[in-house]
């Protein structure tokens, strides 16, 4: 019988379901993901280190460039973690439309979903995969700062790769 994970990077899996790549969150527009509020966590196989590039994938939204300078992004590399982004879809909407939202972005399109833009600057962006669970709204907030703190108590006080403030 294969072991069963419970836990990565100090972050819960527990009602989270199983991993989807961004590729196939993209073919399927997201379809069987739910509309309900909830979380996702955002993770890469390897634990190497990855190939950065200057400018990312992500859609330049409003003219914004979405795109880090290489030192910024080298600097947040967490070397090790398997999770590279936790997000909340708290909004009426949920995550279905969230993690479109995520996905589009990532692809080029001009989506405002400038958090986690971090993810597209990965050369193996399109190989990332998601884990997500749906829940009510309030708890969504509290998961997302539980699950980001669970990652930074593993990881030296660092917060995922692409969770960056300001």
């Amino acid at each position: 019988m294969p072991r069963r994970i419970l836990s990565l990077d100090g972050v819960s899996l527990a009602g989270l379901e199983p991993p989807v790549s961004i590729a196939a969150l993209r073919r399927a527009i997201c379809t069987q993901v739910s509309a309900k509020a909830g979380i996702y966590v955002v993770m890469r196989e390897s634990r190497s280190l990855p190939r950065f590039l200057e400018h990312g994938t992500g859609g330049w939204f409003k003219g914004m460039d979405p795109s880090y300078p290489l030192p910024k992004i080298r600097e947040s590399w967490v070397a090790g973690a398997a999770i590279v982004y936790i997000g909340k879809a708290a909004g009426r909407h949920g995550l279905q439309q969230r993690l479109r939202q995520l996905v589009r972005f990532g692809y080029g399109e001009p989506i405002g979903h400038r958090g986690g833009r971090m993810l597209w600057q990965l050369a193996d962006s399109r190989a990332l995969t998601v884990r997500w669970r749906a829940c009510g709204q309030g708890e969504a907030r509290r998961l997302e700062a539980e699950a980001i703190a669970a990652s930074m108590s593993e990881h030296a006080g660092r917060r995922p790769f692409a969770n960056k403030q300001g």
